[in-house]
């Protein structure tokens, strides 16, 4: 199996979106508490994260009505862990004043597809942007010598771990692999979310996630106030 300039924090990613000046401090801790706790000696490999073009982007509104509606919604059908992901989201955006992502079935399937395909070849690969049109996407391997009850959730934290890098650059289109996985998350248009996790043969775990719209636009920055509307 192959990683490309692989670091020790489980993850991989690809996005779009618009938007917005960064208005608080980038280093304040997150101090999100943490549910479930990761299985000792436990290895997770990153891949690198990959831009969006603006051109390339295209633009969704949902009424306020529509969110809310939405927003209160149990999940259908989901896991505890991915759950927890759902919740470290928005426990994250929050302390940066951002809106809540909601999550969304037809992300899911997607996401799960892919993790699927990417546990099946055993390899940390993104999608083509063809095959998820307007969606971003974050992956996470993971693999331990003690059973992982909680690849999705344990993924989802190490994107967020990446905070202490960002310092409120915007997104290039070099190397931007130490905070990447963390902006998607972040990203203040983003409001749709699905994450799904697969196993391979050899017991490791696939994590992948879909935002819609997506983020990480060149020349962007993720923070922001979103507009009266959630857009993509």
């Amino acid at each position: 199996m192959l990683f490309s300039a692989l670091s020790l924090q489980a993850l991989a990613l690809f996005a779009t979106s618009v938007i917005a000046d960064a208005t608080i401090d980038d280093d304040t801790p997150l101090n999100i508490t943490k549910t479930v706790q990761d299985p000792p000696n436990i290895v997770s490999y990153a891949g690198k994260p990959e831009y969006y073009d603006e051109r390339r982007a295209s633009r969704s509104i949902v009424s306020e009505a529509k969110y809310a509606e939405l927003l209160n919604m149990p999940p259908p059908n989901v896991s505890a862990d991915q759950l927890e992901s759902l919740r470290l989201h928005n426990a994250a955006r929050a302390g940066r004043r951002l809106k809540a992502v909601i999550w969304d079935p037809t992300l899911e399937s997607a996401a799960r597809d892919w993790a699927n395909y990417i546990a099946g070849i055993n390899s940390l690969e993104h999608s083509s942007s063809a095959q998820r049109p307007n969606q971003g996407e974050n992956l996470a391997y993971s693999k331990s010598s003690a059973p992982i009850l909680n690849p999705a959730s344990i993924g989802t934290q190490l994107w967020l771990d990446e905070v202490s890098n960002y310092h409120g650059e915007a997104i290039p289109k070099g190397n931007f692999q130490a905070y990447g996985h963390y902006t998607q998350c972040m990203w203040s248009t983003t409001y749709k979310i699905g994450v799904a996790t697969a196993q391979a043969a050899d017991g490791s775990y696939y994590t992948v996630a879909r935002y819609s719209p997506p983020g990480n636009i060149v020349g962007k920055v993720p923070y922001g106030t979103p507009p009266s509307a959630a857009t993509g």
